[in-house]
């Protein structure tokens, strides 16, 4: 036990000493303008300070120190052991030859202070190299140590070199311009930046942000260099050009060995300070020669480079697209190029290239690839060949122009699908050419209104609700009043007394006083008591009196209806012309019924006549409130639109077509039509401009859904665009709702409803008050079928005018739009659509961008700018 004790104790002794012993790396020879390194490594990490030793001169210390700690916990056979080191690393440069000794160092730690053994160091021989950078002298002098008391900053202490790799060159090859600081101090922060250089194309070439020094000798001093900036620049004209100076802010610490204290405490207790210095970097100049003799198809390349082309289908169906890639590789100034050049089958269609830049700016230009991508539409089936793309450049080794060239590219083209070749036939006509334009009359020029909920529509669909409701009205009362036993009877008041009137009559030519007189007081009792609905008991002449004034009967006609009565009461009795008497009798009690039936009637007729004027203006009024009052944009008179409307036609018939555009543009501005979006389509497709003609075609249609002639010409410039989509198949029975809808214009839905609702007002009064058990299953069954047709009618006129002003649908504008997966430029792309296509937009709400979705049911996102809607 007491070996085991005595063991363990001279182990921790032994690693307790080797813990505080300093170990010494570095090399025992080195050349002359050699950088070498010298490392301390401290067994442990509880060090307060270290201090290097004497270094000799021939060597002199650049960098350092770098400390570094390491620590490492080792479990061997369940035994747990650590260990911790601290390394101090100094970077010296070996000035001049010799053998020199570098006295012992000293580490304080927190118990006591140890020293390292000496370092001896052998300089021999001499350095080929300088640290990767060449040695800009090669005589040294005694004072090779980097500056570290206070003192002033000289240029000698910080300063900028500027150079280029050629001073003389030809125009647009590459010149590589560096910009190089070196320093005998410590430099945080350098400020400066390139002014815009007339005459020359310039990039800069992307280095570090975190700057890496390293070391070169300058008039016998070892300086801290780093290169701080490169550029490639392509010269654009000739002569000499000037690279004016730059003036560059740097910020600097220098150490002071002997601070005073108190400027010690108020720095912080550093012994630095921190120092500005402006630095300027120097003008250059550089000769630009001209090229010679450039070649008519000159690329613009100067450089060295190779080209090449693929397409990305062999075989392909007329109609449908192929992508020609063409490839241009190399270094130089590969983004000045010139597109290229080429002659195609003349059953191609070409259209504007996507280029595809793959470039990087390097130190010796820029390098990489140019890419062009066409896309090519043949027309007919066939092998084809495209022919080999030339390219024409400068190249600056051998001085001299070289042409170089693509491989022949061979295409079979296959005849394409029906669906998508062609033009259908109308009235069983092939076209191969547009139908020309419609001349007609000036009201084809104008705005077309229609009739579906326009004023004369509301006002007579009110005047027929008007003329049921009063027929309605008038026969439920006619009905009413045969129920009316008093009603009737009031009714055939005065029938009844024309009755016994006649028959009065017919006795005064008999003579007969007495029956004469009967039979006029039958009259005058049984008409009053009929009229004025009144019992026999109550026939008073009070009574009369009262209950004719009530019903605003005048006066004169009650006094000459009493008189009656007291006439046939009376006359009878009286001596004189018996004849004379009954024909008096008779006049009074005719004009006495006539007046008063005269004054009850006129009463009754003003009332219903109010009524019937205040439910017309009312309807009126109600059918007003529908109709949109719209004020026409523009006050050009009939003669003048006539004027330019024959201007347009001649032009067109002439063949100047722009001059007919302009034309049916201005008359535009009056209003639109389906006649003048046709023209106007018509001229665009004479100028093969076929996205506007496309897009005029369709605004015709949509002001016009049933015109076989738009439809003709709309199909026939649609089989020349490049993409003809299969459209998305429908339910049938959706195709057959939209046919039936299409069946009839929007006029023509109109004047079936109102014959609908005039149909069902008689066929419904029919059967309300016709007795009639056959009659009235007939007409009820009428009255609602028209009830169907009225409703159907107006929602058919109503879907094909809110299709009118929808205007969800657009065409592409632009040669080639690319559709996005996401409304984003680096989104990916989903198709490439191009001129004339039309698209539905489904999502307008991000700006400058439209959700779209294509005839074949695909979607995506596209630019708003690349669109124009409908």
């Amino acid at each position: 036990m007491k070996r085991l004790l005595l063991f363990i104790f001279i182990s921790l002794i032994e690693q307790l000493v080797l813990a505080q012993t300093i170990q010494v790396s570095a090399p025992r020879q080195v050349k002359a303008g050699e950088n070498f390194r010298v490392s301390f490594t401290i067994s442990t990490q509880d060090v307060n300070g270290f201090k290097i030793g004497t270094i000799p001169n021939g060597l002199e210390l650049i960098t350092g120190p770098y400390t570094s700690m390491q620590s490492s916990i080792q479990n061997i056979n369940g035994k747990v052991s650590s260990s911790s080191s601290v390394t101090y690393t100094y970077t010296l440069y070996a000035a001049k030859n010799g053998s020199y000794t570098i006295s012992p160092s000293t580490a304080t730690l927190s118990t006591k202070t140890i020293h390292s053994k000496p370092v001896a160091i052998v300089v021999s021989g001499t350095s080929t190299r300088n640290s990767g950078a060449p040695n800009m002298h090669n005589d040294y002098d005694e004072e090779t140590t980097p500056r570290r008391t206070a003192g002033k900053v000289t240029d000698k202490d910080l300063f900028i070199r500027v150079s280029a790799d050629k001073n003389t060159v030809y125009e647009q090859q590459p010149i590589l311009l560096t910009y190089k600081v070196y320093t005998l101090l410590d430099l945080t922060q350098l400020e400066g930046k390139m002014p815009e250089l007339t005459g020359f194309h310039t990039q800069e070439i992307p280095l570090p942000q975190q700057k890496s020094f390293h070391v070169e000798r300058v008039n016998g001093k070892n300086y801290r260099c780093v290169t701080w900036s490169q550029y490639v620049m392509f010269p654009q004209v000739t002569g000499k050009l000037e690279i004016p100076s730059i003036t560059y802010n740097g910020t600097l610490v220098q150490r002071i060995d002997n601070l005073d204290p108190m400027e010690a405490f108020l720095n912080g207790g550093a012994n630095y300070t921190e120092i500005k210095k402006a630095i300027k970097a120097p003008s250059l100049s550089i000769t630009v020669l001209p090229l010679p003799n450039k070649p008519a198809n000159f690329s613009g390349g100067v450089g060295s480079f190779t080209i090449s082309s693929s397409l990305d289908k062999k075989v392909v169906k007329s109609g449908d697209a192929v992508v020609l890639r063409v490839v241009v590789d190399g270094v130089g100034n590969l983004k000045l190029l010139k597109q290229p050049v080429f002659d195609l089958p003349k059953d191609f269609d070409k259209y504007d290239p996507k280029i595809i830049d793959k470039t990087k700016v390097t130190s010796r230009g820029v390098e990489g690839q140019m890419i062009y991508e066409y896309i090519l539409v043949p027309r007919n089936q066939g092998n084809y060949t495209i022919g080999a793309i030339p390219f024409v450049y400068y190249d600056t080794a051998v001085k001299n122009y070289k042409t170089i060239q693509t491989t022949p590219l061979n295409i079979k083209v296959e005849k394409g699908a029906e669906s998508r070749s062609r033009i259908e036939s109308f009235d069983a006509e092939k076209l191969t050419d547009i139908q020309g334009i419609r001349k007609g009359n000036i009201s084809d020029f104008q705005s077309e209104q229609p009739f579906w909920a326009s004023p004369l529509f509301y006002s007579l669909h009110g005047f027929a609700f008007l003329i049921f409701v009063v027929a309605f009205l008038f026969l439920r009362k006619q009905q009413i009043n045969s129920l009316d036993v008093l009603g009737q009877k009031h009714k055939r008041a005065s029938k009844e007394a024309a009755k016994r009137l006649k028959k009065a009559r017919t006795l005064l030519q008999k003579e007969d006083a007495n029956a004469f007189y009967d039979e006029v007081l039958k009259a005058l009792w049984e008409y009053v008591g009929n009229k004025l609905n009144m019992p026999i008991e109550m026939l008073t002449r009070d009574n009369i009196i009262d209950k004719l004034s009530s019903l605003g009967v005048n006066e004169n006609a009650i006094i000459l209806f009493i008189k009656a009565l007291d006439e046939c009461e009376y006359a009878r009795f009286a001596p004189g012309d018996k004849k004379g008497n009954m024909t008096k009798t008779y006049e009074y009690a005719s004009d006495a019924i006539v007046n008063i039936d005269d004054a009850i009637s006129n009463k009754k007729s003003n009332s219903t006549a109010l009524k019937a004027i205040l439910l017309f203006l009312g309807l009126q009024l109600f059918a007003l409130s529908f109709v949109d009052v719209k004020v026409q944009a523009a006050n050009i008179s009939n003669t003048k639109i006539e004027s330019i409307k024959d201007s347009a036609d001649t032009n067109y018939q002439k063949g100047i077509y722009t001059q007919a555009i302009k034309a049916y543009q201005e008359l535009l501005k009056v209003g639109e039509s389906a006649t003048l979006h046709y023209n106007l389509a018509n001229a665009y497709y004479k100028t093969n401009n076929l996205a506007l003609a496309v897009l005029n075609y369709e605004r015709a249609l949509h002001l016009s859904p049933n015109d076989k002639g738009i439809r003709a010409n709309l199909q026939f410039v649609n089989s020349k665009l490049v993409d003809n989509f299969v459209p998305e198949s429908q339910a049938p029975l959706v195709s057959f709702y939209y046919s039936v809808i299409n069946a009839v214009t929007t006029t023509g839905w109109a004047i079936l409803s109102l014959v609908a609702l005039c149909l069902f007002v008689a066929t419904f009064l029919i059967y309300r008050y016709v007795s009639s058990l056959k009659f009235q299953k007939i007409s009820f069954t009428i009255a609602m079928l028209s009830v169907v047709l009225f409703i159907l009618s107006n929602l058919f006129a109503y879907q094909q005018k809110r299709k009118l002003s929808e205007h969800n649908e657009a065409i592409v504008m632009s040669s080639k739009a690319e559709v996005f997966k996401t409304p984003n430029n680096s989104a990916k792309t989903e198709i490439i659509l191009h001129e004339g296509t039309k698209v539905k937009i489904v999502d307008s709400d991000i700006k400058n961008w439209f959700e779209v979705s294509l005839p074949d049911g695909r979607s995506g996102w596209i630019k708003a700018s690349l669109l124009e809607r409908i």
